[in-house]
């Protein structure tokens, strides 16, 4: 690549800048063997370690479109235990929960599962005044503990404490400032301190 098109690259994407450009060369024999030995089982990652200054676009379409091949894609299929324990927990539990409890499938196989079941997701958890008001006294009770996101989490162990957190703002209750300390997983720090 000339200089003065390389700069003007940089210039048009700035995010480009630092990265190595990759240059357009054609394919060699070599490459194409390794591509036909690989492309269909082995891993992105290991694709792309055996094809340096290669991107995944390019030895994509080399693929498919040149040499005709296709990567295999082996579909699990749920047991009842897996499918009974997805029906209880897709509504309401948290997306980190439910990849947790599904290991092997990913955000999409659970969200396309759940449309070939009929399941919609509920963005809250639907609250009984009997429930609201149990929370309204608990967030107040809270106020007087040293650690009140965990003597919340211990009143509602079958609520979500993020769930707590959304419920009680939709609410307009006041929610009861902890330590940061308190708190192992980040993802409750960045709601506790914005």
């Amino acid at each position: 690549m000339r200089a003065c098109a390389k700069i003007f690259s940089l210039i048009r994407f700035p995010q480009n800048f630092g990265r190595e450009i990759m240059i357009k060369k054609p394919w060699v024999k070599k490459e194409d063997v390794i591509l036909i030995a690989v492309f269909e089982k082995a891993p992105r990652n290991v694709i792309e370690a055996r094809l340096p200054g290669r991107s995944w676009t390019a030895i994509n379409l080399r693929a498919r479109n040149h040499l005709h091949l296709k990567r295999k894609r082996e579909y699990v299929f749920w047991s009842d235990k897996e499918n009974a324990d997805f029906k209880k927990q897709y509504t309401t539990a948290s997306w980190p929960e439910l990849l947790k409890s599904f290991p092997g499938r990913n955000k999409g196989s659970l969200v396309g599962h759940a449309a070939v079941q009929g399941l919609k997701r509920t963005d809250h958890r639907w609250w009984p005044d009997e429930e609201k008001e149990r929370l309204r006294k608990a967030l107040k009770k809270a106020k007087n503990h040293s650690n009140p996101h965990k003597w919340l989490e211990s009143k509602f162990p079958e609520i979500n404490i993020n769930t707590i957190y959304k419920a009680a703002k939709r609410f307009g209750f006041e929610w009861p400032v902890g330590n940061q300390k308190d708190f192992n997983d980040e993802r409750q720090v960045s709601i506790w301190h914005p």
